[in-house]
């Protein structure tokens, strides 16, 4: 957008003595002047129903009233958290854990159907899962632990695994991680490898881009 510049100071020509070329006001100033405010009026924006292009940067907004056809873009702000309970009922060994109940989720990165997290923009990210296994089935569950999965690859760097769970009681896991992501990378949580979450299994799935 342009703003408009005063090309001739009219007033300055009134102190000039009669006579001097310089009093004259002159056609191509007067135009000169014109086609200037006309370029800058042109490129602002209308004060009711504006159109903008390209990318506007706005410090700050006030909105009040009603407000349709509205598109923002918060690729900058992802964070996300869902949970598991226990009315989610059982899933099958090393499958992706589903954490159904969306509690929140700036950026939409998170599926609750599907339970992957995909990345909405390039970032350092955050993560953290916790899962409460019933062992409701009253044995010994062996090797029980949950990781993160990134691109379909398990990501051994962040794993929490109990060795046995008592055949009457549970197995609290927690894990978290930073990693580096580009945009469409996907991530989630790793069932447990030689146990199945049973309807009884709670627990949430979190991340944020730090940024």
């Amino acid at each position: 957008m342009a703003d408009y510049i005063k090309a001739t100071n009219f007033a300055a020509k009134d102190a000039l003595p009669m006579g001097n070329s310089a009093k004259r006001i002159l056609g191509t100033e007067i135009d000169a002047e014109l086609t200037a405010i006309q370029a800058a009026v042109n490129s602002k924006a209308d004060e009711a129903s504006p159109t903008f292009t390209g990318t506007a940067n706005f410090a700050a907004i006030t909105a009040s009233g009603a407000i349709s056809g509205l598109n923002l873009s918060l690729t900058e702000q992802v964070s996300f958290n869902a949970t598991r309970l226990s009315t989610a009922g059982a899933q099958t060994t090393g499958a992706t854990a589903l954490f159904p109940t969306i509690r929140t989720n700036i950026g939409l990165g998170y599926n609750a159907g599907t339970g992957i997290f995909t990345a909405p923009a390039t970032g350092l990210y955050v993560f953290s899962a916790t899962c409460t296994i019933a062992n409701n089935a009253g044995v010994v569950l062996n090797n029980a632990g949950i990781s993160f999965v990134v691109d379909g690859l398990n990501d051994g760097r962040a794993r929490n695994s109990q060795p046995t769970t008592p055949a009457s009681g549970t197995c609290s896991l927690c894990i978290s991680e930073i990693m580096p992501l580009t945009a469409g990378q996907t991530v989630w949580v790793g069932t447990p490898v030689l146990s199945a979450l049973t309807a009884h299994n709670v627990g949430t799935f979190s991340g944020a881009r730090l940024f």
